[in-house]
């Protein structure tokens, strides 16, 4: 099992400061419910955000960036 490390953290907080700043990508609205996540698979670990609207009720993944694991 691979855990995040350091990089992993700054690359998460840096992708969701973006993507908040964005707000939703159907209604702009930026108070958002979202969960970030990483998924390890073979050989790259994916970061995305679950992310829920409460203005205009869109819920949708949102895949932020990929890492290769080395």
């Amino acid at each position: 099992m691979t855990l995040p490390d350091e990089e992993d953290i700054a690359i998460l907080e840096n992708v969701t400061y973006e993507t908040l700043r964005k707000g939703c990508k159907e209604c702009g609205f930026r108070h958002v419910v979202f969960q970030t996540c990483i998924s390890v698979e073979k050989n790259v670990k994916v970061f995305f955000m679950n992310i829920e609207c409460p203005k205009c009720k869109e819920d949708y993944t949102e895949i932020m960036h990929m890492k290769e694991i080395e």
